[in-house]
Protein backbone atom coordinates (compact mmCIF):
# COMPACT_ATOMS: atom_id res chain seq x y z
CA UNK A 1 0.00 0.00 0.00
CA UNK A 2 1.41 3.38 -0.95
CA UNK A 3 2.26 5.93 1.70
CA UNK A 4 0.66 9.28 2.39
CA UNK A 5 1.46 12.07 -0.07
CA UNK A 6 1.22 15.63 1.27
CA UNK A 7 1.25 18.76 -0.87
CA UNK A 8 2.71 21.91 0.71
CA UNK A 9 1.71 25.15 -0.97
CA UNK A 10 4.71 27.35 -0.28
CA UNK A 11 4.05 31.03 0.44
CA UNK A 12 7.74 31.80 0.97
CA UNK A 13 7.66 30.92 4.66
CA UNK A 14 10.93 31.28 6.56
CA UNK A 15 9.84 28.16 8.45
CA UNK A 16 9.49 26.01 5.33
CA UNK A 17 12.51 23.79 6.19
CA UNK A 18 10.89 23.05 9.58
CA UNK A 19 7.59 22.23 7.89
CA UNK A 20 9.08 19.91 5.27
CA UNK A 21 11.16 18.15 7.93
CA UNK A 22 8.22 17.71 10.28
CA UNK A 23 5.95 16.27 7.58
CA UNK A 24 8.73 13.94 6.40
CA UNK A 25 9.20 12.78 10.01
CA UNK A 26 5.67 11.35 9.88
CA UNK A 27 6.73 9.07 7.03
CA UNK A 28 4.77 11.02 4.42
CA UNK A 29 6.03 11.96 0.97
CA UNK A 30 6.23 15.74 0.50
CA UNK A 31 5.70 17.75 -2.68
CA UNK A 32 6.26 21.53 -2.73
CA UNK A 33 4.40 23.76 -5.16
CA UNK A 34 3.98 27.53 -5.41
CA UNK A 35 0.46 28.99 -5.34
CA UNK A 36 -1.38 30.19 -8.45
CA UNK A 37 -0.53 27.14 -10.54
CA UNK A 38 -2.52 24.21 -11.85
CA UNK A 39 -2.80 21.44 -9.25
CA UNK A 40 -4.10 17.90 -9.64
CA UNK A 41 -5.58 17.56 -6.14
CA UNK A 42 -6.28 13.85 -6.74
CA UNK A 43 -2.53 13.14 -6.55
CA UNK A 44 -2.39 14.09 -2.88
CA UNK A 45 -3.80 12.78 0.39
CA UNK A 46 -3.60 16.12 2.18
CA UNK A 47 -2.69 19.76 1.63
CA UNK A 48 -0.84 22.23 3.85
CA UNK A 49 -0.88 25.97 3.14
CA UNK A 50 2.31 27.39 4.63
CA UNK A 51 2.77 30.67 6.40
CA UNK A 52 4.46 33.54 4.61
CA UNK A 53 5.45 37.17 4.65
CA UNK A 54 2.58 38.80 2.78
CA UNK A 55 1.87 41.04 5.76
CA UNK A 56 4.82 43.16 4.65
CA UNK A 57 3.81 43.41 0.98
CA UNK A 58 1.48 45.90 -0.62
CA UNK A 59 -2.20 45.09 -1.03
CA UNK A 60 -2.00 45.00 -4.84
CA UNK A 61 0.79 42.43 -4.62
CA UNK A 62 -1.14 40.20 -2.21
CA UNK A 63 -4.48 40.34 -3.98
CA UNK A 64 -3.84 37.86 -6.86
CA UNK A 65 -2.69 35.23 -4.36
CA UNK A 66 -5.64 35.79 -2.02
CA UNK A 67 -8.09 35.55 -4.92
CA UNK A 68 -6.46 32.32 -6.15
CA UNK A 69 -6.73 30.76 -2.70
CA UNK A 70 -10.34 31.90 -2.30
CA UNK A 71 -11.15 30.12 -5.54
CA UNK A 72 -9.29 26.85 -4.93
CA UNK A 73 -9.66 26.21 -1.17
CA UNK A 74 -13.35 25.19 -1.36
CA UNK A 75 -12.47 22.82 -4.23
CA UNK A 76 -9.77 20.93 -2.33
CA UNK A 77 -11.30 17.48 -1.66
CA UNK A 78 -8.68 16.44 0.89
CA UNK A 79 -7.80 17.29 4.50
CA UNK A 80 -6.28 20.76 4.52
CA UNK A 81 -4.25 22.62 7.13
CA UNK A 82 -3.57 26.35 6.85
CA UNK A 83 -0.68 27.53 9.04
CA UNK A 84 -0.41 31.18 10.18
CA UNK A 85 -1.09 33.04 6.94
CA UNK A 86 -2.77 29.85 5.73
CA UNK A 87 -5.25 30.13 8.63
CA UNK A 88 -5.98 33.75 7.65
CA UNK A 89 -6.62 32.57 4.09
CA UNK A 90 -9.17 30.06 5.34
CA UNK A 91 -10.95 32.84 7.22
CA UNK A 92 -10.89 35.03 4.10
CA UNK A 93 -12.28 32.18 2.02
CA UNK A 94 -15.03 30.81 4.22
CA UNK A 95 -15.95 33.82 6.35
CA UNK A 96 -15.16 37.00 4.45
CA UNK A 97 -17.80 39.08 6.24
CA UNK A 98 -17.80 37.64 9.76
CA UNK A 99 -14.12 37.19 10.48
CA UNK A 100 -12.38 39.82 12.60
CA UNK A 101 -8.63 40.33 12.30
CA UNK A 102 -6.48 42.48 14.55
CA UNK A 103 -3.25 44.02 13.29
CA UNK A 104 -0.66 44.06 16.07
CA UNK A 105 1.56 47.11 16.69
CA UNK A 106 4.63 44.90 16.32
CA UNK A 107 5.32 41.34 15.23
CA UNK A 108 4.52 38.69 17.82
CA UNK A 109 7.46 36.28 17.99
CA UNK A 110 7.86 33.47 20.48
CA UNK A 111 5.96 30.75 22.30
CA UNK A 112 2.44 31.41 23.55
CA UNK A 113 0.28 28.98 25.58
CA UNK A 114 -2.58 27.77 23.37
CA UNK A 115 -5.61 25.98 24.83
CA UNK A 116 -7.53 23.69 22.48
CA UNK A 117 -11.25 23.08 22.69
CA UNK A 118 -12.33 19.51 23.51
CA UNK A 119 -12.76 17.37 20.43
CA UNK A 120 -10.46 19.33 18.11
CA UNK A 121 -8.80 16.61 15.97
CA UNK A 122 -5.36 18.22 15.79
CA UNK A 123 -4.68 19.26 19.39
CA UNK A 124 -5.81 18.83 22.97
CA UNK A 125 -5.30 20.49 26.33
CA UNK A 126 -2.82 23.35 26.49
CA UNK A 127 0.57 23.54 24.80
CA UNK A 128 3.09 26.29 24.02
CA UNK A 129 3.16 27.02 20.29
CA UNK A 130 5.50 29.27 18.34
CA UNK A 131 4.10 32.45 16.77
CA UNK A 132 5.54 34.84 14.22
CA UNK A 133 2.73 37.11 13.07
CA UNK A 134 1.51 40.66 12.69
CA UNK A 135 -2.15 39.63 12.58
CA UNK A 136 -4.33 37.64 14.96
CA UNK A 137 -7.92 36.43 14.63
CA UNK A 138 -10.36 37.96 17.10
CA UNK A 139 -13.52 36.29 15.88
CA UNK A 140 -15.33 34.33 13.16
CA UNK A 141 -18.93 33.64 12.21
CA UNK A 142 -19.42 30.33 14.02
CA UNK A 143 -21.91 29.20 11.42
CA UNK A 144 -19.14 29.28 8.84
CA UNK A 145 -16.04 28.38 10.85
CA UNK A 146 -15.71 26.78 14.28
CA UNK A 147 -13.18 28.33 16.71
CA UNK A 148 -11.13 25.49 18.22
CA UNK A 149 -8.44 27.15 20.37
CA UNK A 150 -7.59 30.40 22.10
CA UNK A 151 -4.63 32.09 23.78
CA UNK A 152 -3.84 35.29 25.70
CA UNK A 153 -3.06 37.00 22.36
CA UNK A 154 -5.75 35.62 20.04
CA UNK A 155 -9.34 34.60 20.65
CA UNK A 156 -9.16 32.24 17.65
CA UNK A 157 -5.88 30.30 17.56
CA UNK A 158 -7.34 27.41 15.58
CA UNK A 159 -10.44 26.92 13.49
CA UNK A 160 -12.15 24.30 11.38
CA UNK A 161 -14.79 24.16 8.69
CA UNK A 162 -18.05 22.58 9.93
CA UNK A 163 -18.50 20.35 6.88
CA UNK A 164 -15.02 19.71 5.47
CA UNK A 165 -11.76 18.45 7.03
CA UNK A 166 -10.24 21.92 6.58
CA UNK A 167 -8.33 23.38 9.54
CA UNK A 168 -6.46 26.56 10.36
CA UNK A 169 -3.74 27.12 12.96
CA UNK A 170 -2.46 30.63 13.69
CA UNK A 171 0.75 29.36 15.33
CA UNK A 172 3.64 27.67 13.56
CA UNK A 173 3.07 24.13 14.78
CA UNK A 174 6.03 23.00 12.69
CA UNK A 175 8.44 24.85 15.02
CA UNK A 176 9.13 22.86 18.20
CA UNK A 177 11.52 23.79 21.04
CA UNK A 178 14.11 21.09 20.34
CA UNK A 179 13.14 19.91 16.87
CA UNK A 180 11.04 17.09 18.30
CA UNK A 181 8.06 15.79 16.28
CA UNK A 182 5.13 18.17 16.16
CA UNK A 183 2.04 16.51 17.66
CA UNK A 184 -0.20 18.74 15.53
CA UNK A 185 1.42 17.67 12.26
CA UNK A 186 1.54 14.05 13.40
CA UNK A 187 -2.21 14.20 13.95
CA UNK A 188 -2.88 15.98 10.67
CA UNK A 189 -0.94 13.42 8.62
CA UNK A 190 -2.69 10.66 10.56
CA UNK A 191 -6.03 12.20 9.56
CA UNK A 192 -4.88 12.31 5.94
CA UNK A 193 -3.93 8.63 6.20
CA UNK A 194 -7.40 7.74 7.54
CA UNK A 195 -9.12 9.63 4.74
CA UNK A 196 -6.88 7.96 2.16
CA UNK A 197 -7.73 4.50 3.50
CA UNK A 198 -11.44 5.29 3.30
CA UNK A 199 -11.06 6.14 -0.39
CA UNK A 200 -9.28 2.89 -1.25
Amino acid sequence: MRGVHILILDNASVFLPHLVRQVAMTGATVTLLPPRGEVDWERFDGVIISGGSWGTTRREERRPYILWYKEVIPRIPRPLLGICQGALLLAYTYDEEGRAFLRLPQRLKGYVPVRFAPGFPLGEGEMPLYHSTLTVIQGVDEGRLIPCASSPVSRVEALMHPGRPHFGLLAHGEVTPHGEPSPILQRFVGLCREHALQRR
